[in-house]
């Protein structure tokens, strides 16, 4: 069994809209945050899946799968603590 954790910043759609004029690239941006801050905390954040936990990024948000639902829950925490 896989527990599946899709980090998706609450309002980033908004964010970003609201200043898409101004920086065009703001959701590259806020990608290149995202996958920064995770790949530290989710393991093996950076190899991809089977190898790794990283699954993909699509948009605005982060995909990985871990096997323990209780590492899932410990990263996901860890990762809003960091955020």
């Amino acid at each position: 069994m896989k527990s599946v954790i899709k980090i998706d910043i609450c309002k980033s759609k908004v964010f970003t809209a609201t200043r898409e004029k101004a920086t065009p690239d703001i959701r590259q941006q806020v990608l290149k945050k995202l996958l920064e801050i995770s790949k530290d905390i989710f393991p093996n954040g950076e190899e991809p899946y089977p190898k790794g936990s990283f699954y993909k990024a699509d948009g605005d948000a982060v995909y990985f799968l871990l096997e323990k639902p209780s590492v899932a829950l410990r990263c996901a925490i860890e990762f809003m603590v960091t955020w």
